[in-house]
């Protein structure tokens, strides 16, 4: 991506992981993206909300030219694990070594939502980023 001026709405942190999504949220559809990034990987997800629950969820595994970065085998059958329904959390095998947490259907109006990604590049290394939504339906800092 390239931007004269990063959006005001994107949340970057120090390390360079970046999300984009909505500056408020309500009980209509929305999308966000979550980007973590290491050396030269990066894993990117794209949750879609409709209004009612999880619409869809996008994995990217990215890396430079020359980079080998190997994508999992597609198609992937996630299942989420036994959370609420409201928060759902999808693993991601190996080699993209992913964690999901999203709203697996939206919660009531004055509810907090947020989703998050978790990664582990390496072992000993987890990164993780959230992106949050107040009661309000306004997006709070990371």
């Amino acid at each position: 991506m390239a931007f004269r001026e990063p959006p005001a709405v994107m949340q970057i942190s120090e390390a360079g992981h970046w999300s984009l999504g909505p500056d408020r949220i309500g009980p209509w559809p929305w999308v966000c993206e979550l980007c973590l990034v290491w050396g030269d990987r990066r894993r990117r997800v794209v949750v879609r909300h409709s209004s009612v629950g999880l619409d869809s969820l996008v994995l990217v595994c990215e890396s430079r030219p020359g980079g080998c970065d190997e994508a999992p085998e597609a198609p992937l059958q996630l299942r989420p694990n036994d959370l609420p329904p409201q928060q759902q959390r999808w693993a991601i095998p190996a080699p993209a070594a992913c964690t999901v947490t999203a709203m697996g259907q939206r919660v009531p109006a004055g509810s907090s939502e947020a989703v998050a990604l978790h990664w582990q590049p390496e072992p000993g290394v987890s990164l993780q980023l959230w992106r949050r939504y107040s009661e309000h339906g306004l997006l709070l800092e990371p």
